[in-house]
């Protein structure tokens, strides 16, 4: 796997100028190795998986593992633009289940995005366990400032 930049066409030959430094987000390109002896398995070549991410280390884990470790993929399909920060799935999902909020939500919920070039409203709607023992104000908090704090950084 490589990270490169989210500029570059991953059809195109790519040099070294095209791999990001450890800690820069960019575009997941997967390519698979099949030794002699394995007889089956597919075989990708520069594999665009429509993800991001970042290299957070490549040490050696204590576990004995040498695979780097990787941020969170987010999917690119998935990412929206609000007051110019990217904003995806796993970052309104931050914001919903937060252990706060567990006691009170179900674990189901569903956003949605309208609008246009100039204005857009983001909707998301939670199903709650016990409608009578919510307290919305508790979830509807802490949902903003879990995500209010992503989008303003």
């Amino acid at each position: 796997m490589r990270l490169e930049n989210n500029n570059t066409d991953s059809n195109l030959d790519c040099s070294e100028s095209c791999f990001l430094k450890d800690g820069k987000k960019g575009k997941m390109i997967l390519t698979t190795l099949l030794s002699k002896e394995d007889k089956a398995g597919t075989l990708l070549i520069n594999y665009d998986t429509d993800d991001s991410s970042s290299v957070i280390t490549r040490k050696k884990c204590g576990c004995g593992r040498t695979h780097m470790k990787i941020d969170n993929p987010t999917r690119d399909a998935e990412t929206i633009t609000i007051f110019g920060n990217s904003v995806n799935r796993v970052d309104i999902e931050a914001g919903v289940f937060q252990r706060e909020n567990m006691e009170y939500l179900t674990g189901e919920y569903e956003s949605f995005l309208y609008g246009n070039e100039t204005e857009n409203t983001l909707r998301i709607s939670v199903e709650y366990k016990d409608y009578s023992n919510l307290n919305k104000k508790i979830v509807e908090n802490n949902f903003l400032s879990s995500f209010l704090r992503k989008i303003m950084i």
